[in-house]
């Protein structure tokens, strides 16, 4: 729904209909990563708060949007990527960054805002996939409003249900497979129809409701699927990425030791602590700063360390999550700001990747190395787990005391996994995975 009201900012009503034919392969997961190295993806000079995934880069830019859209422009062709220059009728380059490009089948989107007016540019360069929605089945009487190769909306004189089961019939006709929508039930409720269908790596997003004309309405969107099956995620991942020995707190020790870093000028215990917490794999202080003087603090430290950092977790004013991985751990820094200090969080989450533990009959999860996933299988409460008490100890891994009965705890090493496991509405397990060194 996120990328349907993205795409609705900048679409506009055009009477453009191309005939229905056959859609092309969507692209698997591999065509997706291969399709571009983000490494070597230009970007614009003095980019700050660079993060990247299997189909996107972000980062903030100094410059006018005139200006990054003219550096795409000469630095993209080279890459053969070619400018689809149908003009949109709305988008003004002075005012906001919108341009796309083609390399065969697939299609890239490059947008902008400024957060503040004398602030840098954020940026997304998105890999939409191969799909061209313009090629899909319409119903008999459709009325094109606007057609995009990655949206199409058009409107029916034909009763909503009818239009919606029409939708449906055609996508899986063609392949497609419906899967759950955690947003249907809400916007039902609200007489949208939400359906969401998945084919390879691509993500399609039909919403079908009733406009204030009286009319039916379908949107469809597509992109890449941010959750995959665990098999993709391994694919993501490369055939390097294989599960590790769980760290010793020495070997740990010996990657980064946080009571030997630098740390914020004024950095002070918590109010709520005796004393300083800082311990070799974990620590917790205040200082007077503020969470953007913090981020760019531990990003040059980090860099200057060697350490890679990771897409982060969650980075607004007043508060930030990063994420930086080097010799296989992965480090979290986290700030908040509580008026004019910054509370400041260091952990070493050890070395083992969640995305190498074993995995039951439906899961589904981001390809982004994490500290903490969460995913729904098909499983009962009850059948998972018995999955990972018959798993996880051919892997090493011993269970220990837990507490509560939604929970799970494994320790191999210096590491211990916990596990969360509650049932959904549907009676399906959720289950939550984290590590945490011991």
């Amino acid at each position: 729904m996120i990328r349907y009201l993205a795409v609705l900012s900048v679409a506009c009503l055009l009477n453009v209909h191309l005939p229905a034919q056959d859609t092309p392969q969507p692209a698997t997961v591999m065509e997706i990563k291969q399709a571009v190295d983000w490494d070597k993806l230009p970007k614009l000079q003095g980019a700050t708060k660079v993060n990247q995934a299997l189909d996107r880069l972000s980062y903030d830019a100094p410059g006018t949007f005139l200006q990054a859209a003219e550096f795409y422009r000469q630095q993209l062709p080279a890459l053969g990527w070619i400018e689809d220059k149908t003009p949109i009728a709305g988008v003004d380059q002075q005012t906001y960054l919108y341009v796309t490009f083609d390399k065969g089948a697939m299609r890239m989107n490059i947008s902008g805002y400024r957060a503040e007016p004398k602030g840098p540019i954020s940026i997304s360069v998105v890999l939409a996939g191969n799909v061209d929605l313009r090629t899909l089945p319409r119903i008999a009487d459709a009325q094109v409003k606007s057609a995009f190769k990655t949206a199409v909306i058009y409107t029916s004189k034909t009763k909503q249900a009818e239009v919606s089961g029409y939708c449906k019939k055609k996508l899986q006709e063609l392949g497609w497979k419906e899967a759950h929508d955690e947003t249907a039930a809400f916007h039902a409720k609200e007489g949208r129809t939400v359906m969401r269908f998945l084919f390879n790596a691509m993500e399609l997003t039909v919403v079908v409701y009733q406009n204030k004309e009286g009319l039916t309405e379908a949107t469809y969107t597509v992109g890449v699927q941010h959750d995959l099956k665990p098999a993709d995620v391994e694919a993501v991942m490369g055939a390097g990425k294989m599960a590790v020995k769980p760290t010793t707190l020495k070997e740990a020790i010996a990657v980064i030791d946080f009571t030997k870093m630098p740390r914020l000028d004024g950095a002070e215990k918590l109010k709520q602590h005796k004393e300083l917490m800082m311990l070799p794999w974990s620590g917790y202080y205040q200082a007077p700063a503020t969470t953007e003087a913090t981020a760019q603090f531990y990003r040059k430290l980090f860099s200057e360390q060697g350490w890679k950092e990771l897409p982060a977790d969650i980075e607004i004013d007043r508060l930030i999550q990063l994420k930086f991985e080097k010799a296989g751990y992965l480090v979290n820094i986290g700030a908040s700001q509580r008026d004019k200090l910054v509370q400041v969080s260091l952990v070493n989450t050890g070395n083992v990747d969640l995305r190498t533990l074993p995995y039951p009959e439906g899961a589904r999860f981001s390809p982004a190395r994490t500290d903490v996933i969460n995913f729904t299988t098909t499983l009962t409460k009850e059948a998972a787990f018995n999955f990972y008490r018959e798993q996880l100890p051919k892997l090493g891994w011993k269970e220990g005391e837990s507490r509560g009965r939604g929970t799970l705890k494994f320790a191999q090493n210096s590491v211990e996994l916990r596990l969360e496991i509650t049932d959904n509405t549907s009676g399906k397990a959720m289950i939550k995975l984290s590590t945490v060194l011991r």
